[in-house]
């Protein structure tokens, strides 16, 4: 994904990962990297751009759907596996309905990366799960 919003519920909380902190200590927040999809979603980086929404509660749900007005897709990154997502079956519904959204459970983001300027991309690696 070329974006990615963070959906961390009612506070925002940064990912603490390489290139999600601030331009100042050479990160993309506010240069790719968001908390507010209601604020940044449509912004002109994020528009018919492949976008990521972290997390899989009720507020994730939400910013993937609202996201689906601008970004060409959302993608869902979930630490969690499908069963385990915290989001409220009507949230669930919605988001698995939209054909705009993907999900890609047990995975995490592990850094940002981008071209000094703005973000480009996100690494993301597999979780094991038992």
């Amino acid at each position: 994904a070329a974006s990615v919003i963070v959906a961390t519920g009612a506070t925002a909380r940064r990912m603490n990962i390489p290139g999600a902190q601030d331009a100042k200590a050479g990160g993309y927040w506010s240069r790719g990297v968001s908390a507010c999809a209601v604020c940044d979603g449509a912004l002109p980086i994020f528009r018919n751009q492949p976008v990521a929404v972290v997390g899989g509660g009720d507020a994730a749900m939400e910013e993937a759907l609202l996201l689906t007005k601008y970004a060409s897709k959302v993608i869902v990154i979930v630490r969690r596996n499908a069963s385990a997502l915290r989001a409220s079956h009507i949230m669930r519904q919605r988001a698995f309905a939209s054909p705009k959204i993907e999900f890609l459970f047990s995975h995490m983001v592990v850094e940002a990366r981008g071209d000094g300027r703005l973000l480009q991309s996100i690494l993301v690696r597999a979780l094991n799960e038992h």
